[in-house]
């Protein structure tokens, strides 16, 4: 696996999005990159699907909605999210 550099890492701290976290800071802690942003209260997707099976039509699409709508707005000022899960 790829591990991203410093310009990789500067470059969404730029973006601004209602459908994004924002990426306050960013430090290096030896050959790793530690990244600061906003706590979002809730379960990781994966999780969610872990314990509940595949979602309900509805809430799959809302929330591929959501997904779409962050990654348009990163992809509006110049970034692409190289690692989606």
């Amino acid at each position: 696996m790829r591990r991203a550099g410093p310009r990789e890492l500067l470059l969404p701290r730029q973006v601004w999005s209602p459908h994004l976290l924002r990426i306050h800071d960013i430090a290096r802690d030896g050959a790793r990159w530690l990244i600061s942003m906003d706590l979002v209260e809730g379960r990781p997707l994966d999780r969610l699907l872990d314990e509940r099976g595949p979602l309900p039509v509805d809430e799959a699409l809302a929330t591929a909605r959501q997904v779409a709508l962050g990654l348009g707005g990163a992809h509006a000022q110049g970034v692409v999210h190289r690692d989606l899960k």
